[in-house]
């Protein structure tokens, strides 16, 4: 009798283990699923096959320009301050980096 129960407690152990590894892997599936099926309500909507590689490289592209588009408007907005700095301190007629009052321009502090 000893045997028969040492055993089948060993079979219910493997068999819970089984079954918790199974779960895990659903949840695991799902969460993919979950983020595909976000990923593909915020990309602009277009006429490319919807796999999931296509749609990775779709969001990869979008997210590369923004990133580019990022740069680029920090430079022009860098540029423009500088740009902007020097137009007050032509105007108030010093090249000490004063403007007009004496007051010390911010750009870049």
């Amino acid at each position: 009798m000893g045997a028969t129960y040492v055993e089948n407690l060993a079979h219910t152990r493997k068999e819970a283990t089984r079954r918790q590894r199974i779960e895990a892997e659903q949840r695991r599936r799902d969460e993919l699923r979950d983020g595909y099926a976000k990923l593909k309500d915020v990309l602009p909507v277009s006429n490319q096959k919807s796999s999931k590689v296509s749609l990775l490289e779709r969001g990869k592209a979008i997210n590369d320009n923004l990133r580019h588009q990022m740069v680029d408007i920090v430079a022009f907005s860098y540029e423009s301050h500088h740009l902007s700095g020097q137009t007050d301190t032509r105007d108030a007629g010093s090249s000490n980096g004063t403007g007009a009052g004496g007051t010390t321009s911010s750009c870049c502090q």
